[in-house]
């Protein structure tokens, strides 16, 4: 039989997410050169108070609402990191004009997510799993405290303005993306086992484009 309760959650707890950070940004012309751009550092923690009392800032959901696994890895504090980017275009005669991005970010976050059968946990746990499950997926890893190697890449854009009379203009470009061909790791595979921590994306290979743009 099920029996259903409607109450109130500070019955049990309080769950908060809090983002610590900074953000400075900047951006300035010098005679035909434009430049901005920014750096961040920062990170989210989540935070949790129990119901009778308030817990320290570092915990996150620590109370239980249906099961005691939710106390498992129920304290989170995120790392800080920090993130780059600037761009910029300069004007060249005859109206040629190049432009540029770079920007370096964090790597992925990768789990280490292993598959219990329910023999394997029934003598810890003290019985089957519940309602005919016959495995259960745990993170061995505290979750975002696994990252991969920071993603680097650099954008690369020449640009040529032909006038065609009065108002309209053709703007011929030619873009080339990830110009150093970096192969950085974007996601890695999180479950435990032989093929834990293989790639499975990385940064896209460089890219030649050609594109044209009328205005009118």
């Amino acid at each position: 039989q099920v029996s259903n309760v409607a109450t109130f959650a500070r019955n049990f707890g309080r769950q908060t997410e809090i983002y610590n950070g900074a953000d400075i940004s900047f951006s300035t012309t010098i005679h035909r050169a434009t430049i901005s751009g920014g750096w961040n550092v920062g990170n989210a923690l989540q935070t949790g108070t129990t119901a009778g009392g308030t817990s320290s800032a570092s915990t996150n959901s620590c109370f239980v609402v249906d099961s005691p696994q939710q106390l498992y890895q129920c304290k989170v504090d995120v790392p800080y990191q920090n993130r780059f980017k600037v761009n910029g275009s300069y004007q060249l005669p005859w109206d040629l004009q190049v432009a540029g991005v770079f920007q370096t970010n964090p790597g992925p976050n990768y789990n280490a997510n292993a598959t219990f059968t329910t023999a394997q946990v029934a003598n810890s746990l003290g019985r089957p799993l519940a309602g005919g499950v016959r495995t259960v997926t745990v993170n061995l890893v505290t979750p975002f405290s696994q990252f991969g190697p920071r993603i680097t890449q650099f954008d690369f854009r020449a640009s040529k303005i032909v006038k065609l009379g009065g108002s309209r203009k053709l703007q011929a470009n030619i873009d080339l993306y990830n110009v150093f061909n970096g192969s950085s790791v974007v996601n890695f595979n999180s479950t435990y086992g032989p093929l834990w921590l293989q790639p499975t994306q990385i940064l896209d290979a460089r890219l030649l484009k050609f594109s044209a743009q009328i205005d009118f």
